[in-house]
Order: structure tokens, then sequence, then C-alpha cells
């Protein structure tokens, strides 16, 4: 990988089978973090399963910041995607959690 590539970071937080956030963070290896471009959405759940006691203490995600701040799928490809071709990504992202970037796009499908 080139020194100024800019790399995307990727994280989900699920509910169940449901994913509720999606935070991604853009920088390159010559790139200070504290200058990383970094985004998160909260994702209405598409089963409509309220957010469990359990994740909540995990994420510090509740039921209220999914329903006041939670926006539609459509809404977190367009952006992500409009995000990924606006910095120039490396084609492949980090991920946290083993097959993020699956999971995410089997979602916007």
């Amino acid at each position: 990988m080139i020194r100024n590539t800019p790399y995307l970071s990727l994280d989900l937080e699920l509910n169940g089978p449901d994913i509720i956030q999606v935070g991604v963070a853009v920088g390159s290896v010559d790139t200070d973090p504290a200058d990383y471009l970094v985004r998160s959405w909260y994702v209405r759940p598409k089963s409509g399963t309220a957010i469990e006691t359990r994740i909540t203490e995990l994420t510090g995600i509740d039921q209220e910041t999914v329903d006041t701040r939670g926006v539609d799928h459509s809404v977190v490809a367009r952006e992500l995607s409009e995000l990924i071709v606006d910095s120039g990504c490396f084609v492949n992202p980090v991920q946290w959690g083993l097959g993020d970037a699956d999971e995410l796009l089997a979602e916007f499908r």
C-alpha cells in the first residue's frame, strides 16, 4: 500500500441480526490520526426488533437513539458510497469485525 493512499476502516454494531450503527474512519499511513475523517450512522433495524439491554450496556446505543437519530439503509449506502468515491479509498476496507463489509453489503442489497 502506498503511504499516502487513504484507507477506510469499518466497524458495525449489531442488535441480533440487525445493523444498528455503521462507523468509519478514513486516513492514510501518513495522516495524523487526529486528522482522520470519522463518520457514524445510527441505522433503523430492518426487523423492527427493540434494542436489547445487553446491547445498550455494551455499545451505549439505546432504543431512543435509534428511534430519533436512526436513518434508513439507503441513506447510509448513498452517503458511504459518496465518502468512498470522494476520498479515493483503497478498494478493501480494514474491518474491526470479521465479515463486517460483507454483512453491510448484504444489508444494502
